[in-house]
């Protein structure tokens, strides 16, 4: 063995910081000092997936493309795929904003079964984004739309709230169904501070967490009423339902497993443990939207997860700030990458405006069931 030892289900390959949009929430714009790009692949990465792969005894390993914009580096992506399509138990997996997205490349994609994820915010995805690849005038909509894996994935701010992204989304869910007579995927993110701007601020601190609470309320009562009159079915991809039974789920893992989660010493995203963040030179990372180098493939185990363990405060957190938390069931110690003065002026709140509604519905339901 050549390499560190790890049980890892996702490498996310850091092909570069570049990209050609700009969006206002951006993580990477505070976090990412130098840039990463190689015009040239060290050759031992792929080794070292190789060894990855066999260590997994079986179970997936995914390779997941990442930037900055990840189609500015499609080269080098099509070199990767034919240096790794024949390992065995790998998987190919991209997020991309979708505006270099071209015929050759949805048929690349799904010629190795790519799981394709576009980022998108709704129908408000000018003001986060400034470029809508949805414009149902623009003919990218028609390429992703032949995507065979594919995934929207958006990001709640002060300019797309829950619902609006939902009913945004669903659009998109329903008109794939149609053509492919199968769902894509979906998902929402909550956006987060990392050190932003002051022309950029506004897409936290205008957060109206009046309006995510009560959103919030609203989706989970409307959840609740579909369920209890056993009309679950009813709309067998609801966005809207779906979304709320997503977070009931974590919510019930966290009872049945509140010790194992309460005293977790890992971050939630498990960024540097089972996903491995490498550059195309073999350097590792401590997450993937950051440039601050931990170790490479080359270092020993102890080496590179020591640097790992040097950044991520999660245990502490955990049994200080958050072990008395409504919601920390689905928050489980927050991103690593923040400070304890950002939990304190946006990122706690934000949480608790979007999950304790959860919480709240689900008691007052409980206590009508019990007379």
């Amino acid at each position: 063995m050549k390499f560190l030892a790890r049980k890892v289900n996702t490498i996310f390959i850091m092909l570069g910081n570049s990209c050609n949009l700009n969006c206002v929430y951006c993580l990477q714009h505070p976090l990412v000092h130098h840039q990463i790009a190689q015009k040239k692949i060290n050759p031992d990465i792929y080794d070292f997936i190789k060894e990855v792969s066999e260590e997994n005894n079986g179970n997936i390993c995914r390779l997941h493309f990442y930037g900055g914009e990840p189609l500015l580096y499609y080269n080098q992506i099509k070199e990767i795929v034919k240096n790794t399509k024949d390992i065995p138990d790998i998987k190919y997996s991209i997020i991309t904003n979708g505006k270099l997205l071209t015929d050759d490349k949805v048929e690349f994609f799904n010629k190795y079964d790519f799981q394709v994820a576009i980022s998108w915010d709704g129908k408000n995805v000018l003001k986060t984004r400034h470029f809508d690849v949805f414009n149902p005038k623009n003919p990218l909509r028609r390429r992703i739309m032949r995507i065979d894996n594919l995934t929207v994935t958006g990001v709640i701010s002060s300019e797309v709230y829950p619902i609006e992204l939902l009913e945004s989304m669903q659009e998109i869910v329903d008109e794939y169904y149609k053509l492919n007579n199968k769902y894509c995927m979906f998902n929402c993110d909550e956006v987060f501070d990392t050190g932003f701007e002051d022309n950029c601020r506004y897409i936290i601190d205008d957060l109206d967490l009046d309006r995510v609470y009560s959103e919030m309320t609203e989706l989970t009562n409307n959840f609740i009423k579909t369920f209890s009159e056993n009309k679950d079915n009813s709309n067998k991809f609801d966005l809207k339902l779906i979304y709320i039974r997503q977070l009931i789920n974590q919510i019930n893992y966290f009872l049945e497993n509140m010790d194992k989660v309460l005293n977790k010493s890992l971050c939630k995203c498990t960024n540097g443990y089972n996903v491995l963040n490498m550059d195309l030179n073999g350097n590792l990372y401590k997450c993937h939207n950051t440039s601050e180098e931990a170790a490479t493939i080359y270092d020993d185990y102890t080496t590179y997860l020591s640097s790992i363990l040097q950044s991520d405060t999660t245990k502490e957190r955990m049994h200080t700030r958050c072990k008395d938390c409504p919601v920390v069931g689905l928050c489980a110690g927050g991103c690593k990458l923040i400070t304890d003065e950002v939990l304190d002026k946006s990122y706690c709140n934000f949480k608790k405006a979007m999950y304790y509604p959860i919480l709240e519905c689900l008691q007052k339901y409980g206590e009508t069931l019990n007379g």
